[in-house]
């Protein structure tokens, strides 16, 4: 479905997110069943060490829920649980949020529970979402910021074809401390030299 003509709040608004899957791992709209265990995983201080605080508990979880659904619907932010296959919880989030009407550029953003780190999810899943919304979407310009503390973002979005395109200085306010940013773009052009060099 080619969605290029589509405006803002008409992406996906009646219809939801479609279900992406590929052999190992599953990309779909979060639903209330996934709030426990987003939040037993987000509540890991190794997850939450880099990121804004995340919902404290389930009933939280399940507000932010429902606060996806509202972006979603609106047009402006598009959020999929993640998970290894099609009957298991949501271990991780990746959102994509639009920056130029109607997402021609775009900025993402990724969480994935400790249990999963090196299995690989996160890698098939990162694959399934940026076909997406390059290909689907019609993302032309999509970036990503990481603390520049973070190794494993920094190094992920490198991996994934990303250009570091600059150093922002105590751009990011954690734990009443201000960080550094690293700034990263991946054009449709890189995507496809990349996706390319990957067959």
């Amino acid at each position: 479905m080619d969605l290029l003509e589509h405006r803002g709040k008409d992406l996906f608004a009646g219809a939801g997110l479609p279900v992406l899957q590929r052999e190992g791992a599953v990309l779909r709209e979060l639903e209330p069943a996934d709030a426990r265990n987003l939040a037993s995983s987000f509540a890991d201080p190794e997850v939450r060490k880099y990121i804004p605080q995340p919902p404290a508990a389930a009933e939280d979880f399940v507000r932010f829920i429902r606060w996806a659904r509202t972006q979603r619907e609106s047009g402006t932010v598009l959020t999929f649980g993640f998970a290894p296959g099609p009957d298991q919880p949501a271990a991780g989030v990746l959102q994509l949020h639009e920056l130029e009407p109607p997402f021609k550029t775009a900025e993402w953003g990724f969480v994935l529970g400790r249990a999963h780190w090196g299995t690989g999810l996160f890698n098939k899943a990162a694959e399934l979402f940026l076909r997406f919304a390059f290909d689907t979407v019609g993302v032309q310009r999509l970036e990503a910021r990481a603390m520049a503390e973070n190794v494993r973002a920094n190094a992920v979005l490198r991996r994934m074809g990303s250009t570091g395109e600059g150093h922002l200085r105590r751009s990011f306010l954690l734990g009443g401390q201000y960080h550094d940013d690293l700034l990263w773009a991946l054009l449709k052009s890189d995507w496809l030299r990349h996706r390319s060099a990957s067959i």
